[in-house]
């Protein structure tokens, strides 16, 4: 099944991530000035506020920083993920970002647990998503 209700909204600055993700990497863009890997992608570094940078693919691990449990869905198009997962994940680059948990029994899923990108290919676009290792 194809679901369209979720295709990303690629713009100049995300598309690498996105072009990353259909080869099933993550990749960001890293300062060429000050080395900081930033998420979301941007035109200038928020640290030193160059514009030159380049593109990197950075290992697909972290911890889990925060999550949620949503048991009510907000589109009927994703009713039969219920109950479903979202949390703020810390990688470990340095960059943190928002992704779904998944394929993991509700007692592994805590704050700190070790997680790995798992992706998932529901739509067009594979997407990022962790599931907790061990």
């Amino acid at each position: 099944m194809v679901d369209t209700y979720f295709e990303p909204r690629i713009s100049n600055d995300t598309k690498a991530f996105w072009e990353g993700c259909k080869e099933k990497k993550l990749i960001f863009q890293k300062c060429k000035d000050c080395g900081y890997i930033r998420w979301p992608a941007a035109y200038t570094c928020p640290e030193c506020l160059s514009t030159e940078y380049k593109y990197i693919e950075v290992p697909s691990k972290g911890r889990i920083y925060s999550y949620v449990k949503f048991c009510y869905a907000f589109d009927p198009s994703i009713e039969e993920r219920l109950p479903y997962y979202v949390a703020v994940i810390d990688l470990d680059c340095g960059v943190t970002m928002l992704s779904n948990i998944i394929d993991t029994p509700e007692e592994k899923i805590k704050c700190g647990a070790p997680v790995v990108c798992v992706w998932e290919d529901k739509s067009e676009t594979p997407r990022p998503t962790f599931r907790v290792e061990g």
